[in-house]
């Protein structure tokens, strides 16, 4: 039965790791938390890549309206569609 036991215990130790301790992991924030951020730049704002890779610019484009010539050859031609059913 020991055996089983000691078998058991040494599988928990290589399967789960303890945490390090509160207070050591506090000093490391400490210490950390001590260093300053860097400075911030003087161009503030949201920095956008160049245009060409942004999609911010228009992704379609407007019907251009159609010249009457255009439309009387429309208008022709259903007549002769029509008149052939």
């Amino acid at each position: 039965m020991d055996d089983v036991k000691l078998a058991i215990q040494t599988r928990l130790d290589k399967s789960f790791t303890i945490p390090p301790p509160r207070d050591f992991l506090l000093d490391i924030a400490k210490h950390k938390n001590n260093l300053p951020l860097p400075a911030i730049k003087p161009q503030n704002g949201v920095r956008l890549p160049p245009d060409r890779y942004c999609l911010t610019s228009t992704n379609y484009r407007l019907r251009q309206p159609q010249k009457k010539a255009d439309q009387s050859h429309q208008i022709h031609l259903m007549e002769m569609q029509s008149h052939q059913n």
